[in-house]
């Protein structure tokens, strides 16, 4: 019986778009805004020391600005410092999470987030309050899907991997968590995901 439940962020208990923030902050032309997002948040050489409070936010957007042209440093320096305007809570969760807690379940965010964003963003979606913690990458210097952030959660909270789902919307996560035993689901919707939850018992 599966009885806790772990969580990515983005596109599962947000919506995460950060493409059309970049596209935005580059005046809406989306080929620059697509080259802006891929220079910066994903740009993995340097934004996954930032995910793994490797290095700071002032730090990462120097990285990032000396491997860009000069013409996109402003729009590199809004866009790390505003990044977090990219989530927005999908309420349709909020009653699956209450649920799942009126049913005696155990529910934890898992997710790659670099600190000033991650604190910045708590302030914009109070779903996270649903939880019963937080684990984010920055605070423990491991990132998904490295086996060991699953293996971190398992022996912090004293989870049974067969007794325990993870959503996530990124496939390679939830394969990798699969590769422990435990549940991956690779989240869509909400709809979805709450028929999943009836699916296998647990709604």
């Amino acid at each position: 019986m599966i009885k806790n439940f772990i969580f990515d962020f983005g596109n599962v208990l947000t919506q995460y778009d950060p493409v059309a923030w970049a596209t935005d902050i580059m005046d809406g032309d989306e080929e620059k805004g697509t080259y802006l997002h891929d220079k910066t948040i994903n740009n993995r050489k340097f934004w996954d020391d930032y995910d793994a409070g490797l290095c700071s936010e002032e730090e990462v957007t120097e990285r990032l600005c000396s491997d860009i042209e000069p013409e996109y440093r402003d729009a590199v320096r809004t866009f790390v410092t505003t990044v977090e305007r990219c989530f927005n809570q999908y309420d349709d969760m909020v009653p699956v999470l209450q649920e799942l807690k009126n049913r005696g379940c155990r529910t934890y965010l898992l997710s790659n987030f670099p600190k000033e964003m991650f604190v910045r963003v708590s302030a914009r979606c109070p779903i996270l309050k649903l939880l019963d913690d937080t684990v984010v990458s920055y605070k423990i210097h491991l990132i998904k899907p490295h086996r060991e952030i699953f293996e971190y959660v398992l022996n912090t909270y004293g989870l049974k991997a067969e007794e325990t789902l993870f959503a996530d919307d990124v496939e390679v996560n939830t394969k990798a968590a699969q590769e422990l035993g435990i549940h991956g689901y690779t989240f869509t919707t909400a709809q979805k995901f709450t028929q999943h939850l009836k699916d296998i018992g647990v709604f």
